[in-house]
């Protein structure tokens, strides 16, 4: 079955547990009134680079003694970031089969230079929903959403520090294909564009062999 009422974090080029919630229901609650936090996949993400893990950190303008809603947070250009993540997503995926087919899109999202974090994240989340043919509505919070008890609340527990495996047991990553696995093993929970450069169109399918429903 599926749940009701999945509340989610921004992120940016979200981890594939982060994606295994739209397929547990077509209606997603993206929370943007909540403070700021770093280290947070609201503004990084993992990729698999020919060295292992890569993250990858969008910088922000922070306002030091003050809370910050996220949806008020503004991206840093003092330095070309987003040239570095190119060029990283290059380094790590022009061998993999699908490169070609979406790296031209991701990189023209990131080249745009959105002013809002929130805004950026939403591009690339609209580009990875499309390119997954998911059908889903995706909303934002029109005021922070306290937790209770009636609603699937993973703002928290779909965290680069958490051990997913104590904290969601509905998610239950599948091996796939990746360019680096015989030197490093499979790495498993990497951003969603880990496996759509990988696997293409039979992403979703793996998604969906992720998902261990509660009985």
């Amino acid at each position: 079955m599926k749940s009701n009422n999945i509340l989610l974090q921004t992120a940016y080029l979200p981890p594939i547990q982060y994606f295994t919630k739209f397929l547990q229901n077509n209606e997603i609650i993206i929370e943007q009134h909540d403070n700021y936090q770093k280290q947070t996949f609201r503004n990084r993400c993992h990729i698999y680079s020919p060295n292992g893990i890569q993250v990858l950190t969008v910088p922000v303008i922070k306002n030091h003694g003050t809370k910050t809603k996220v949806k008020d947070i503004k991206i840093s250009y003092a330095e070309k970031w987003y040239i570095n993540h190119i060029r990283s997503i290059e380094a790590a995926y022009r061998s993999s089969p699908f490169y070609e087919f979406y790296m031209p899109e991701i990189e023209l999202i990131l080249k745009k230079k959105q002013k809002f974090l929130l805004d950026l994240n939403q591009e690339l989340l609209a580009f990875c929903i499309e390119a997954l043919d998911l059908d889903i509505q995706i909303n934002y919070t029109n005021e922070f959403i306290k937790a209770s008890t009636g609603i699937n609340d993973f703002r928290e527990i779909i965290h680069p520090k958490r051990y997913v495996a104590d904290h969601d047991s509905e998610f239950k990553p599948m091996n796939y294909y990746q360019c680096f696995q015989e030197k490093f093993g499979f790495i498993e929970n990497l951003s969603i564009i880990d496996i759509l450069l990988n696997e293409g169109p039979n992403a979703l399918e793996i998604l969906k062999s992720s998902i261990s429903y509660k009985k």
